[in-house]
């Protein structure tokens, strides 16, 4: 199996070689795949001839790999080939890389030699290394900061960090993970929170976002974690209510909905859910649901979304004996400007005459 592995990293750069990738989205794909297949590698347990084969095969692709799409495995040499061969490895490419550098010409692959020379614990050499580059991109130098860190100089590293994106390159949830990273082995857990969590644990959608920081920060209350998310995204508030429900934050799924604009539908559904277990949130949320419809929210709202809306809430505040509180928000709600709120006032002038 960690042949086939092998054989089939190593004939990435041919197969793909006439494949058309303008906007970079299958190289990301395949990134984020060679991550975790050459992780697997670096794990697997094989003893140092095995390892040795995988370098030799491996080198070979790296230096034919001219559109980089090996650029994770290069990343991940040093723990690719293991301590017994990293200190080998890192004699082999050290000199030539530095000769290039020196003269302001390019290696291919550099990465593999920066990765191999951390792995070995050569952390002088890779600072000296970069010191040679007039512009340094990110993902050399972020090799200069686990460096430092490595040499105990953390703040330096951090600092280190910040300074490595001066092109602007779109770099800084990479940067940011790194700097949680360093910050976490130092045992400085609070200001890792506090300055980098959040962008470095972005994912794909925000319940993903929010568990992966649930799960490495078991000491911070999750709805407090959540909360701390919402505040970090201003003008997105809304875009949380699912997450917060999904959870069963209650009472915080209410607030965001009353507070910031979100989905009518999806607030009808929400409600209506609850209903039989929670009038309160029902309501809170069912009135919320009138009030962005009002505002003009929502996409493709009809009237059976203000009549659900509706039945929802006076259901519920018959249940809280609440009904006169609705009818004063309903007329508040209606009241507003513009012809959202009037709409809502034509369509439900029936039926707050009859409820009267």
């Amino acid at each position: 199996m960690l042949v086939e592995v092998v054989l089939w990293i190593a004939g990435i750069p041919r197969v793909l070689a006439e494949v058309e990738d303008p906007e970079g989205a299958l190289a990301r794909q395949l990134t984020r795949v060679l991550d975790e297949v050459t992780s697997w590698l670096g794990d697997s347990g094989a003893a140092g001839q095995i390892r040795a084969a995988w370098a030799d095969r491996l080198w070979s692709a790296l230096l034919a790999d001219e559109r980089g799409f090996l650029d994770a495995v290069a990343d991940a040499w040093g723990e690719l080939v293991g301590p017994e061969l990293a200190q080998d490895w890192a004699q082999r490419l050290y000199p030539d890389l530095r000769a290039a550098w020196s003269e302001g010409r390019d290696v291919q692959p550099s990465r593999a030699c920066l990765s191999v020379l951390l792995a070995a614990g050569r952390y002088r050499d890779i600072l000296e290394l970069l010191r040679l580059r007039a512009i340094g991109i990110w993902p050399e130098r972020r090799y200069g900061v686990l460096a430092l860190a490595a040499l105990g100089e953390v703040d330096e590293a951090i600092a280190y960090a910040r300074e490595s994106n001066l092109l602007a390159h779109p770099y800084e949830p990479a940067i940011a993970a790194v700097c949680e990273r360093v910050l976490l082995a130092a045992g400085r857990r609070e200001q890792a929170y506090m300055d980098y969590a959040h962008l470095a644990n972005s994912r794909q959608n925000y319940l993903q976002t929010f568990r992966s920081l649930a799960a490495k920060y078991t000491e911070r209350e999750p709805s407090s974690i959540l909360s701390d998310l919402i505040a970090a995204s201003p003008g997105q508030e809304g875009r949380w209510f699912a997450t917060a429900r999904s959870l069963r934050f209650y009472n915080l799924a209410a607030e965001i909905a009353q507070r910031a604009p979100c989905d009518p539908r999806t607030l009808n559904r929400a409600a209506a859910e609850r209903l039989s277990h929670d009038p309160s949130f029902a309501y809170d949320v069912a009135v919320a649901s009138l009030r962005w419809i009002a505002g003009g929210h929502g996409h493709l709202i009809d009237g059976a979304d203000v009549f659900d809306a509706y039945d929802i809430a006076l259901e519920a505040a018959r249940r809280l004996e609440r009904v006169p509180l609705l009818r004063e928000q309903i007329s508040m709600i209606c009241g507003g400007l513009g012809a959202s709120a009037e709409w809502i006032r034509q369509l439900l002038a029936p039926q707050l005459d009859e409820d009267a």
